[in-house]
């Protein structure tokens, strides 16, 4: 398991889904982090097929989001593995990915830190709950 910042361009994603190019020109280089490690490592913390750990997030210095990776993680690795090898051959260094993380409130969206909530680990996400 590794870390990833995976940037969308969503001004772009609307125009390029309606040419049926998917997110070519949306989604920029990403950036992993330095160290993977293997689930055996994370003792506990792998439970289900998911990582119960928070994702620490600070933004200009001040923490943005402290979400849980598994608690609300729709599908586990293995379905997203599965999913994933139906139409293509998945090979030694294929990434998956899990989508955003984040916890939901209540049935509802999030709720920032300084409110008492897990925060956020995507800047798109908490704009969306403002507009």
């Amino acid at each position: 398991l590794m870390l990833v910042n995976d940037v969308s361009l969503r001004g772009l994603i609307p125009d390029e889904l309606a040419k049926g190019f998917g997110f070519f020109q949306s989604k920029p280089a990403s950036a992993f982090s330095p160290v993977a490690v293997t689930p055996d490592e994370l003792g506990d913390a792998w439970d289900g097929g998911k990582l119960h750990l928070p994702l620490l997030v600070s933004l200009n210095g001040r923490i943005f989001g402290r979400a849980n990776a598994g608690l609300d993680m729709t599908f586990d690795f293995a379905q997203l593995i599965a999913h994933a090898a139906k139409t293509r051959n998945l090979l030694a260094g294929t990434i998956i990915g899990s989508g955003t993380v984040s916890n939901k409130l209540d049935g509802g969206p999030g709720k920032p830190v300084e409110d008492g909530g897990s925060g956020y680990s995507c800047i798109a996400e908490i704009r969306m709950i403002e507009t």
